[in-house]
């Protein structure tokens, strides 16, 4: 019997790319699972857009399944546990790159459900992590900014000269160039794994002193 897996699917590029690096490799991904936290100061998952998760997912090929999590820190790690424990797969995949906490957090779920963790990115570089997504064909827009200099990088799509400017920014304010520190979130609309792309067509901003992110309200789905 062939091994099924579930992806933690965001649609942001992390989870986005690892789900890519998974089938690519001949897991055998069945589920993508969206988790939406009720607080935007979640730990472990997005919060901007969570509700495009699975709109991403089917778009991938994958069926979505949903979770809503409390977003308090510690419980909701429990609650993503018990809804894996009743989903019944063999292991999930992750996009972790460098966060410690979401990784060790993943492994002890996984120790405690006897079920196994693929994290192709963890410990990647991130400069060469970015320009991988974009060389192997994602168009990832960025969608909301938390960090010092991040500002006009709102709604833009990551590129080689964004991914410049993110090492520039990277140096001067010390943020983290893929944003695994929070400092940025992003969303994926389309990519070689995608039998249809997603098209934004409006969106509301909201911001503070120190932040700001969008919060898309209209889109469409079209076919490949």
């Amino acid at each position: 019997m062939e091994k099924i897996y579930a992806s933690l699917i965001s649609g942001g590029k992390d989870s986005v790319y690892a789900t890519y690096l998974a089938i690519k490799s001949g897991i055998n991904v069945v589920y993508g699972v969206n988790v939406i936290p009720k607080r935007d100061d979640s730990y472990m998952f997005h919060y901007p857009n969570a509700h495009l998760a699975p709109v991403i997912t089917e778009a991938i090929g994958l069926k979505p399944v949903i979770l809503e999590v409390s977003g308090e820190k510690e419980r909701e790690v429990t609650e993503l546990r018990d809804f894996l424990r009743d989903l019944h797969v063999h292991g999930i995949i992750a996009g972790a790159l460098a966060s410690k906490y979401q990784k060790e957090r993943l492994e002890r779920i996984c120790k405690e459900l006897n079920i196994e963790l693929y994290a192709p990115l963890w410990g990647r570089d991130p400069i060469e992590h970015l320009k991988d997504i974009i060389s192997a064909g994602f168009k990832v827009i960025i969608v909301g900014v938390y960090g010092l200099g991040l500002e006009d990088l709102l709604g833009v799509e990551i590129d080689e000269n964004v991914i410049e400017r993110l090492a520039y920014i990277s140096r001067r304010y010390g943020i983290h160039i893929a944003g695994e520190g929070g400092e940025f979130e992003t969303l994926v609309t389309d990519g070689p794994i995608f039998r249809r792309r997603i098209i934004i067509e409006s969106y509301n901003i909201r911001k503070g002193l120190s932040w700001a992110y969008m919060i898309i309200n209209k889109y469409k789905v079209i076919e490949k």
